[in-house]
């Protein structure tokens, strides 16, 4: 009768530190066998984890939570801080601290050590002489012997060395080939790499010109730059176009703000003393909403003063800025994008608020600007918010 096959099945869980070896001459009962194995362990692994959750000390618990609301309470400020942010640092570029002086960073090839070729064996050497004793002086048969050997040891020495040399220096010239191209793609790659960075610097430069000749397709560069050096919390994906009328020294943005499911939820973390757990308290929608609205007035102010406060040449004399959301944030719409903030504003207008002292909204009200949240926007704040 023929030998049935042996399936063999190991099943391991490195929480437990356990391991078995399930075996069968069944393949599908095997893995079954170790499916429910793993899934029993796996079990046990939670309940102890559960254990160990719950004899945590209370006061342990306590204090993450207070460090878990501080750090909330930082991210909220900041994000209540977009504006004052941008008003506590120059905006002006620095043409000279934008160019690229990277270096290029593969080293160069080396050919390494020579090789080492032992030092080539001499006759006169003692252990390649004859060994000659008294009666060598009378035996000549037996004095001839021993000459005979020791000039075979140095032959076969010699040869030996030879040998070895010889592969040696074949290993040198294959490592000087080597070498050699590695030297040549290693100096041709740093040339395009430094042909490149020549370049970038070159159109830096040549932009630089532009915007100070206060050409059209030099000022939206330029603001291109500003707009995209400036520095959003993580969370605050987007992207914009620009546009510039000369006619009108007129600049407008046209910028894809974040949606509201993008904000941070959460507003603290309470510790239960009852349950020993930590449990995040989200945001009404009422202030889910009131924040959002808050940010998206502080990016319109945020992104006119950057660009007035960086226009060292008075290329511009008013911004408009559009803020449109994507559909995705709005699955009931059917629409790609939807609008929801527009103003603008003239260079003297903007520098006669009082940032500082004037709430963002009243800014932005000040400038006639309009903020319109979609009904289903505002419904659907619901969705990612916990009343307390």
């Amino acid at each position: 009768m023929p030998d049935r096959k042996l399936y063999v099945v190991e099943v391991r869980h490195d929480g437990l530190k356990k391991v078995r070896l399930i075996r069968g001459t069944n393949q599908q009962d095997v893995e079954q066998q170790a499916s429910i194995q793993y899934a029993s362990w796996d079990q046990m692994w939670k309940r102890r984890q559960a254990d160990i959750e719950r004899h945590i000390a209370p006061a342990n618990r306590k204090k993450e939570a207070e460090n878990r609301t501080q750090a909330i309470r930082d991210g909220l400020t900041q994000i209540r801080g977009l504006l004052k942010a941008a008003l506590d640092k120059p905006q002006a570029l620095d043409w000279e601290e934008l160019k690229d002086r990277s270096e290029f960073l593969t080293p160069m090839p080396s050919m390494g050590a020579k090789p080492d070729i032992p030092p080539e064996p001499k006759k006169y050497e003692d252990e390649y002489r004859p060994n000659l004793d008294f009666l060598d002086r009378f035996l000549a048969k037996r004095r001839f012997k021993k000459i005979e050997q020791a000039a075979q040891r140095f032959r076969c020495a010699h040869r030996e060395w030879d040998i070895g040399r010889k592969e040696l220096l074949s290993q040198e010239r294959e490592k000087v080939q080597e070498y050699e191209v590695n030297l040549k793609t290693w100096a041709r790659e740093n040339r395009r790499f430094m042909l490149e960075r020549e370049a970038r610097n070159t159109a830096l430069e040549c932009k630089r010109e532009a915007y100070l000749k206060r050409h059209p397709d030099g000022i939206v560069d330029y603001f291109q730059i500003v707009l995209s050096r400036s520095v959003y919390p993580e969370w605050f994906v987007h992207f914009f176009s620009l546009g510039f009328d000369d006619d009108t020294k007129s600049l407008s943005v046209t910028f894809r703000l974040p949606g509201l499911a993008d904000l941070p939820k959460t507003k603290e973390a309470v510790y239960d003393p009852i349950k020993n757990q930590i449990k995040d308290i989200s945001l009404t929608e009422a202030e889910l909403v009131d924040l959002y609205e808050d940010v998206l007035c502080q990016v319109a102010l945020r992104t006119f003063y950057e660009i007035f406060e960086s226009d060292v040449v008075g290329a511009v004399g008013q911004a408009h800025f559009n803020g449109w959301i994507s559909s995705s944030d709005l699955p009931e719409q059917g629409g790609e994008k939807e609008l929801i903030v527009s103003v603008g504003t003239d260079r003297d207008t903007f520098y006669a608020l009082d940032m500082l002292a004037t709430d963002p909204r009243g800014c932005f009200v000040q400038l006639g600007g309009k903020l319109t949240l979609p009904a289903s926007l505002k419904f659907s704040a619901a969705d990612y918010a916990e009343p307390r």
